[in-house]
């Protein structure tokens, strides 16, 4: 009895069939998410001319910024070479190669636009102003190169400090000296792809601005969210009382008008946003994965891998025929079919799951980190399932494969072969070394009676040895 080595399953076999699935999933369901939710998405190409973008001009002046809070009583500042003008930031994928990179500088005398103002959560205090050219430039590239934006609109700033101390902001006079502004520096962003809303915030008020935002919420007579000094100051000054238990402030009174304005507008907002998502989610269709995917051509090729490597394997026994086309379409229309099934129903799944939270649940406070954490744990479990999916349908197109081909050189048994290890199931351990029939697997499961051979059970790492008799 002379035996094969089995072929071995190759981490890229799955690993294409991985991508694509993954890639599948986002293009079907979550690329009408994000843009329902009007945030920049991460493009997931296969093509490496496209990546995230970050473009920003220095401030060649500096010293001179930095001299002039130093003079209102700025508690820090920025190091000089650190002060620079964003021009964009785009997490969705451009082509750099097309965008060209401008080498001149720009000097900007005008005092029109400017004022100080903070920004964020952070409470950086920055310096806006008003510049032509560097707002025409934003703009090419959003509508000619489709860079992504993350605000709702383009300001020109400076970050000067992001600790200004107590300082009034809105009653400060703007530095109204020259800017000198240096060429172009193209880089990739610091920070990686996230599903987050921001707003770039203009108004003085921080109570305002964080509702508009939905860090902070009042609902029942409670603020809820995310409390910072500036904040937690102003509710107390309205006559707010925080309770250290629920970490919440409670208030009785008539909200300010700014404040119950800006309450009702973050309602409306987040009222339209839930009912976009759940329009986008209703018209996803599950038919259009029959229609973009290009699983056949992975599978295709992974089928040609494996021809090659058993070609290689077998020299040495006997001369085996090659894979027919006929063989080749039924191990191909097998796993496929399995395969199409099984991203169906997964997306089905998770559809209904996202679409039930964002219904019930993810609204339920008015806040957007709630739908924005449901969407990015949902996309997690998303690309885990992919894996689970690729490793599992390719470990049984493995087991077909190896099926098809060495019966076809007159292997009818094989020796069940496995890991041995603490992970290896109990069932699958009695067989090892066992000599069974390609017409009759063996029982893998005693409790329910499952039949299969090494690799088709849910997660077997076990292979068949083929013996020729």
């Amino acid at each position: 009895m002379q035996q094969l080595s089995p072929l071995p399953l190759k981490e890229k076999y799955y690993k294409a069939v991985e991508k694509e699935i993954n890639r599948l999933f986002y293009e079907i369901m979550y690329r009408p998410i994000i843009r329902a939710l009007e945030v920049p998405e991460k493009e997931i190409e296969n093509s490496s001319d496209k990546a995230p973008l970050y473009i920003k001009r220095k401030v060649l002046n500096a010293a001179d910024l930095i001299a002039w809070a130093e003079k209102h009583g700025f508690k820090s500042c920025l190091p000089a070479k650190d002060l620079h003008v964003t021009i964009c930031r785009s997490r969705a994928g451009v082509c750099s190669k097309s965008i060209e990179k401008k080498s001149g500088c720009i000097f900007i005398d005008s005092k029109a636009g400017r004022k100080m103002a903070h920004l964020g959560d952070d409470g950086a205090a920055v310096l806006f102003f008003q510049s032509s050219i560097i707002e025409s430039r934003w703009r090419q590239l959003i509508e000619k190169h489709s860079a992504s934006w993350d605000y709702d609109s383009f300001h020109p700033h400076i970050t000067i400090s992001y600790n200004p101390g107590d300082i009034d902001l809105a009653a400060l006079p703007a530095y109204d000296g020259p800017l000198h502004l240096g060429p172009e520096i193209h880089e990739k962003p610091l920070d990686g792809w996230r599903l987050k809303i921001k707003e770039l915030v203009n108004a003085a008020d921080p109570l305002e601005s964080a509702i508009r935002k939905g860090s902070i919420y009042f609902e029942s007579g409670l603020f809820k969210g995310s409390f910072n000094a500036r904040t937690s100051k102003q509710l107390r000054e309205i006559g707010a009382r925080f309770n250290p238990k629920s970490k919440t402030w409670s208030y009785s009174g008539v909200l300010p008008p700014g404040v119950s304005m800006a309450s009702a507008d973050a309602d409306a907002r987040y009222s339209a946003v839930k009912d976009r998502l759940i329009a986008s989610i209703d018209s996803v269709d599950l038919d259009e994965i029959n229609s973009i995917s290009s699983i056949p051509d992975v599978y295709d090729r992974t089928i040609e891998e494996m021809e090659e490597a058993y070609q290689k394997t077998i020299k040495s026994i006997s001369l085996a025929p090659k894979l027919t086309q006929a063989q080749k379409g039924m191990i191909a229309a097998e796993w496929g079919q399995n395969l199409d099934k099984y991203v169906k129903e997964w997306t089905q799944e998770n559809i209904l799951e996202l679409r039930q939270k964002i219904q019930e649940n993810a609204f339920a406070g008015r806040r957007s980190s709630a739908i924005i954490k449901e969407i990015q744990k949902n996309y997690g479990v998303s690309k885990r399932k992919a894996k689970f999916l690729a490793r599992q349908e390719t470990s049984l197109l493995m087991s077909k494969f190896r099926e098809t081909r060495y019966k076809s050189i007159g292997s009818n048994r094989y020796r069940w072969s496995g890991s041995m290890d603490e992970r290896e199931r109990h069932d699958h351990k009695m067989l090892e070394g066992q000599i069974f029939s390609w017409d009759e697997p063996p029982v893998t499961n005693t409790k329910t009676g499952a039949r299969n051979h090494p690799g088709e059970d849910f997660g077997c790492r076990c292979v068949a040895i083929p013996v020729i008799e």
